[in-house]
């Protein structure tokens, strides 16, 4: 009976392999690009029904009368990646840049001190609470010295407080042909302050301010 039975068992997986390797040949001939198998294919085998597409893992489960438990684990499983993702995602737009730079000119003028002296009528008043969140704030003068044979220094100095306005001294070079110049950033006091603009030349020959102005630079 053993070898009987043995033999019953051998035969029966026997018949599972051979039918599972044709049943692999047909789907290797179906997925075959060569339109002569495809058309001998076709002409054997009987057309699929087409099954209607489940809207949902329920309604798939619901049609599947037969399904047993660790088949419907199955389906979920592999229908988890096919579920859509209802969370909203919220896109982020970078707002442009807010900086604003404003422009306080002082004037132009002419020296041949040979110390800080002030420059007739250059002269502002400069409010560092008007002004909203101030990131930096630049002296520039534009220079010119006819002879080109000296320096030439030009600063602001606050009047309110009587001191140099810190880091606004700015240095034209001698021999150099006329050039717009720009401090480092300065220091400004808060509030009101009268602000001047004070030369002073290296040999007292004359040297003319064309230009100069301050820049504030907002956030």
């Amino acid at each position: 009976m053993d070898l009987t039975f043995q033999k019953i068992v051998i035969g029966i997986v026997g018949f599972l392999i051979a039918l599972n390797l044709v049943i692999l040949d047909i789907e290797v001939l179906r997925e075959s690009p060569n339109p002569t198998i495809q058309t001998i294919v076709q002409k054997t085998l009987p057309m699929p029904t087409q099954v209607p597409q489940p809207t949902t893992i329920q309604s798939l489960i619901k049609t599947s009368q037969t399904c047993s438990p660790s088949c419907i684990d199955l389906i979920q499983e592999a229908t988890a990646s096919l579920k859509l993702d209802k969370t909203t995602t919220t896109q982020t737009n970078t707002s442009p840049s807010t900086a604003k730079e404003f422009f306080i000119s002082m004037g132009s003028g002419s020296t041949s001190a040979g110390d800080w002296e002030d420059v007739n009528g250059l002269q502002a008043y400069v409010d560092t609470t008007q002004y909203n969140g101030i990131k930096s704030a630049i002296f520039e003068a534009s220079v010119r010295v006819p002879t080109k044979n000296q320096w030439v220094d030009v600063r602001l100095y606050n009047v309110t407080d009587k001191h140099p306005v810190w880091f606004s001294e700015v240095r034209f070079p001698g021999g150099s042909d006329p050039k717009l110049i720009r401090s480092e950033t300065m220091v400004l006091d808060p509030g009101s302050k009268l602000l001047q603009v004070q030369m002073r030349t290296q040999l007292r020959h004359i040297a003319y301010l064309d230009q100069s102005r301050i820049v504030i630079t907002t956030y």
